[in-house]
């Protein structure tokens, strides 16, 4: 079982997730990129920064 405390190098990985996935997000909005390419960058960032809870986010289609 998992404790419930996160070490600062999980923590680290996790606020660079979501510091690039707010980028992304903003990029969506703003109309400067695609849905496609939104779902990609999705997709990159959680293979890169390997979040904590990525095996319970929603499934990039």
């Amino acid at each position: 079982m998992r404790e419930n405390t996160m070490n600062p190098i999980e923590l680290q990985k996790d606020y660079q997730y979501y510091l690039a996935q707010k980028a992304a997000d903003e990029l969506l909005a703003n109309g400067l990129i695609s849905l496609s390419e939104f779902n990609k960058l999705t997709q990159i960032n959680r293979d890169t920064f390997s979040p904590d809870l990525v095996e319970i986010m929603p499934k990039i289609s």
